[in-house]
């Protein structure tokens, strides 16, 4: 396998959308982050984020735009004029009045206020759209910690249960030998203690279990009663990789395509084209603007019935002298922010070096700690293999058989524990990074495939992810059709040679609007899973690139709905 996060393409997407109930009596670590991002409301808050950000481009571009206008009036004119000695001067005017006016107002040149102020909501669209980026990877860290603290959960159950049940056997054996008088009462109380104290890890163990499954379901969306059954890897023997110098390649790969740095750049440039804005928002602005009016019987006008009709356009050209210093302070606020977005940027980017350094380590000694385990539980079941046939012999004593018992529980235990610490360890340094190239190298290789089963007894099968040689092959696209709607919905790519630091080129055929490369959350040779801003129904294609630039067939599919 190319790396261990591929284990989780062995789950069926389909039953990983908004709209459909997942698989619940055999739940994969896939269709659980699908339904977890569907149903989180963070997702649906930053999609909103991008929308409005969206919008807030659309007014800075009506800037450019003529502003036209009109207005009418009627009214009602009763007047009269008397003059006294000069009575055949008199006139008198009842009748209605009526305006009607288009004006039109277009500024021609501004000194680059509009083009900096369309430049500073673009990069904040970028920003946003990072966030939202950056805001899935936090969903799938968050949903990925609560899956295998449950799968840890449910193994560290199956351990307690088979350390009850040896604690049973101890006592049987020791109630066996008072029988036959080669025991005495001493020798069983201990084992009853022993197996009395089994029974409370194993409650405790069942409450973590219940408890567990329980944060599952509600993250789904579900009562957190529901009945809920996940897959559980069987044991890893695993070999420890040469990481070398991997971790400076990686803290460089997050630095350049990690989200949130990606948005602390959009914020920063965003910074920069304001102040640009700033600078230019005390310029001289010219504009042109014309006016057309007509006026029937106007009350400020001769006392005679008469329409008028006039017309003007021309140059205006606005040159600000004085403002109270409003420019000067526009300015200095606008380099505030740029230096506060530069520094959040530093701080970013040492915020991310930091957590791809702690997963790294935390891979890399999770490794060790899964053989480490490993070589202890096989030492203390021969130890107590030994004591247990030592005392069933008459040879040993009850105490070394208990202490034995205790500590292979324990080494089961330990064991479990860290074999869902280093899976989850794995996919928390994949998320972090944002690819699975890199990681694949972390991976280790058996002789055999491990065996899966699913808490309950089901089958798992895991993906191989060999690399093979030749052109890739998109051959479907799952499900199909897509379903719309807002936030991002996953995609399935089946199909052959697919290799390592492969990326997906989405084009959205309808608008006529190509995205950038897509990396896959989940890689293998023949599947790879990601997620893809998908919208509204339209007609997509999807088109996978290998990291020696061969590229597949394009696969044209469908979005149905949503929106």
């Amino acid at each position: 396998m190319s790396l261990a996060v591929a284990s989780v393409a062995s789950g069926d997407v389909d039953h990983s959308y908004c709209g459909q109930q997942p698989q619940l009596d055999a739940l994969t670590l896939t269709a659980f982050i699908a339904r977890v991002l569907c149903r989180d409301p963070r997702s649906a808050a930053a999609w909103a984020s991008v929308e409005a950000q969206s919008a807030a481009i659309g007014l800075a571009k009506a800037a450019y735009y003529p502003q036209l206008g009109v207005s009418a009036a009627i009214g009602r004119i009763d007047e009269t004029a008397n003059y006294g000695n000069a009575s055949e001067q008199n006139a008198s005017l009842h009748g209605a009045t009526n305006d009607q006016a288009l004006s039109l107002s277009w500024i021609l040149y501004d000194f680059g206020l509009r083009k900096a102020q369309l430049a500073r909501e673009r990069a904040r669209l970028q920003a946003a759209l990072a966030m939202r980026e950056d805001g899935a990877q936090t969903v799938l860290s968050e949903a990925i910690a609560a899956y295998f603290d449950a799968l840890q959960a449910a193994r560290v159950l199956a351990a307690e249960r088979e350390a009850e049940a040896i604690a049973q056997h101890s006592l049987s054996v020791a109630e066996g030998k008072l029988a036959v008088g080669v025991a005495s009462e001493a020798d069983c109380l201990q084992a009853r203690t022993a197996l009395a104290r089994a029974a409370v890890g194993r409650i405790t163990a069942e409450g973590a279990s219940t408890r567990t499954l329980g944060m599952l379901a509600v993250m789904m969306g579900l009562p957190p009663d529901a009945e809920i059954a996940i897959f559980a890897s069987g044991d890893d023997s695993e070999d420890a990789p040469q990481l070398g110098d991997l971790a400076g390649r990686l803290i460089e790969r997050a630095v350049q395509s990690h989200p949130r740095v990606g948005a602390a750049l959009a914020q920063l440039q965003a910074a920069r084209s304001g102040l640009d804005a700033a600078k230019s928002s005390g310029l001289p602005q010219l504009s042109m603007s014309a006016l057309g009016e007509r006026s029937d019987n106007p009350a400020d006008r001769a006392l005679i019935e008469q329409t008028i009709h006039s017309s003007s356009i021309g140059l205006q050209l606005n040159v600000p002298l004085f403002d109270g210093f409003t420019r000067q302070y526009r300015i200095k606020e606008a380099r505030a922010a740029l230096e506060r977005s530069t520094a959040e940027l530093r701080g970013v980017e040492r915020e991310v070096t930091r957590e791809i350094w702690q997963r790294y380590v935390a891979v890399k000694n999770g490794v060790q700690d899964v053989q480490a385990a490993q070589a202890l539980l096989d030492i203390a079941r021969q130890s107590y293999q030994l004591a247990a046939g030592r005392y069933q012999n008459g040879v040993g004593n009850i105490v070394e058989m208990l202490m034995a018992q205790s500590g292979l529980a324990e080494a089961r235990n330990h064991q479990e524990s860290a074999i869902s610490q280093l899976r989850s360890a794995r996919l928390q340094l994949a998320v972090s990074i944002g690819q699975t190239a890199e990681i694949g190298r972390l991976d280790v290789h058996t002789d055999t495939a491990p065996a899966a089963a699913a808490v309950g007894g089901r089958e798992d099968r895991a993906l191989a992810a060999t690399p093979h040689g030749g052109v890739p092959r998109i051959s479907t696209i799952e499900p199909q059709p897509v379903p719309g709607g807002q936030g991002p919905r996953a995609l399935t790519l089946k199909g052959a040679n697919f290799a390592e630091g492969a990326v997906v080129n989405l084009r959205n055929e309808t608008e006529g609007r190509s995205y950038a490369a897509r990396i896959p959350i989940v890689f293998g040779s023949d599947n790879l899973w990601l997620w893809a801003p998908i919208g509204c129904a339209a007609k997509w294609s999807a088109q996978v690139q290998n990291a020696d630039g061969q590229l597949s067939n394009p696969y044209t599919f469908e979005v149905v709905g949503g929106c």
